[in-house]
């Protein structure tokens, strides 16, 4: 399958957005997300994955992460000392695009200094990778 490549200089309607995102995760093979935002401000499509179970979960950042074109894993500071960890970052047809859940406690927890200080904390994937292999035993 081919990507339509989208010329973000016109603004792509939601339309077109939307047929670019089934096309990457056709393409990909990704697990489709379980709600889909069009936060209009800022051009992004932010979505919240479709599994919860930490194994299944780090597996399907991961992939989406190795997806994106320019992918940025970063710890979000949100309210009562919580974060979401988000992964954003380009499809082939340059529609950005932003995936975010709650973090594992222990890896909030080794950031809680920053984080309290509302500061976002940027991960590498290999962090993904190394979360993925101890949820699950298996190397992505």
């Amino acid at each position: 399958m081919t990507l339509r490549v989208l010329d973000t200089t016109e603004n792509p309607s939601l339309a077109a957005r939307l047929a670019a995102l089934l096309e990457h995760v056709d393409c990909h093979e990704l697990p489709e997300p379980a709600s889909l935002t069009w936060n209009r401000s800022f051009a992004v499509l932010e979505m919240q994955p479709h599994h919860a179970e930490p194994v299944a979960l780090t597996t399907e950042l991961l992939r989406w992460a190795e997806s994106l074109t320019g992918p940025v894993v970063e710890l979000v500071p949100v309210v009562d000392r919580k974060a979401h960890l988000s992964v954003a970052g380009l499809t082939g047809a340059g529609i950005p695009v932003r995936l975010y859940t709650r973090p594992p406690a222990w890896l909030t927890a080794r950031h809680q200094g920053p984080l309290d200080a509302e500061e976002r904390v940027s991960l590498s994937l290999s962090v993904l990778r190394s979360w993925a292999v101890a949820e699950s035993g298996v190397i992505h």
